[in-house]
């Protein structure tokens, strides 16, 4: 019996100010038909180093029915905004790799066909797939994917890094046994998780930080999300570790969004502020990356005589204070 499963790693390009940025999201596997197949474990890693985001993912599956062959997509649409009709013409993920049960497969890249497209599940004449063949003998079946992807042409802007996680809910008995995710956003970063999902506005994710983190998010930041409502993020300064968040039986209804602040909304209200007590209350993290955007907004300026800067001068002499008190590095 040969089945058709896709897993989405939406590709594209969208401009923030007049900086141009790639982003990607990817998805849990989705059948496109009924299943006998259930996820009993999904661990999901998302790392960003720079301008680049890496995604790895472990599944494990029980087929409880007997062995079947099924084709595997993998759907990408092309980039797009401001970008060359070169990069257009050609998916953007990069050092795509499957692994099922310890065997690296081979795959293709072909588009959509019209039927894919005709199942309501989103998909565009311009869509690209990544095809191969795996079997899924009765019992566990271990399936491993990776890629890379540009998250931002500039280190200034926010970096946002999506992935679906709702399609997790087709397989059989609609939910995850285990979901692990970890965000290792490096080291010295603000990093952007979700603070609740859909459906539970109340209580709080458990996220655990590793290594050196704290929450960050009294100050405000700009969240970004795909369509659907939006859900409030919680901020964790991360000088060294990672955030780990583990859900049971778990029945996604939102994806998922992370995303690098670089710091700009603390610039933004640090300069529309009249009383800035509040930046002593800052992580050391949160306090580097405002000096940042300070000393580069000042970089302009036409000299120490120049008025138009002096708010900027104010607050980074402030900022220097509280890195002084705080006993950042």
């Amino acid at each position: 019996m040969v089945a058709v499963v896709l897993l989405f790693l939406l590709s594209c390009c969208s401009a923030y100010a007049n900086d141009s940025s790639f982003e990607a999201s990817g998805s849990t596997l989705l059948p496109l038909r009924d299943s006998t197949i259930r996820m009993v474990r999904e661990d999901l890693k998302i790392s960003i180093r720079g301008k680049e985001a890496r995604i790895d993912v472990e599944y494990v599956f029980v087929n409880d029915g007997p062995t079947k062959t099924i084709t595997v997509g993998f759907v990408t649409p092309p980039a797009f905004g401001d970008v060359s009709e070169n990069l257009q013409s050609k998916p953007q993920i990069k050092n795509f790799t499957v692994v099922v049960n310890g065997k690296k497969l081979v795959w293709k890249i072909r588009k959509v066909t019209p039927a894919e497209r005709s199942q309501n599940l989103h998909l565009y004449a311009e869509d690209f797939v990544y095809l191969f063949d795996a079997t899924f003998p009765r019992g566990r079946t271990r399936v491993k994917h990776s890629y890379r992807f540009n998250a931002g042409s500039s280190v200034d802007a926010p970096i946002h890094v999506p992935y679906r996680l709702t399609t997790g809910t087709h397989w059989q008995g609609g939910s995850i046994d285990t979901f692990r995710l970890t965000v290792d956003g490096g080291k010295g970063r603000l990093v952007g998780v979700p603070a609740t999902f859909i459906g539970d506005t109340v209580t709080q994710l458990p996220w655990k930080p590793t290594g050196r983190a704290v929450r960050a998010d009294s100050v405000g930041y700009d969240h970004y999300y795909d369509d659907g409502p939006r859900q409030p993020d919680v901020v964790w300064s991360v000088e060294n570790g990672v955030l780990v968040l583990v859900q049971f039986n778990f029945a996604p209804r939102q994806d998922l969004m992370v995303t690098l602040h670089s710091g700009l909304s603390l610039y933004e209200r640090a300069i529309m502020s009249a009383d800035h007590a509040w930046i002593a209350r800052l992580s050391c993290v949160e306090l580097k990356e405002l000096r940042s955007w300070l000393e580069m907004t000042l970089s302009f300026a036409s000299g120490s005589d120049d008025r138009d800067y002096d708010i900027d001068r104010k607050v980074l002499a402030i900022v220097k204070q509280a890195k002084v008190k705080n006993q950042c590095r």
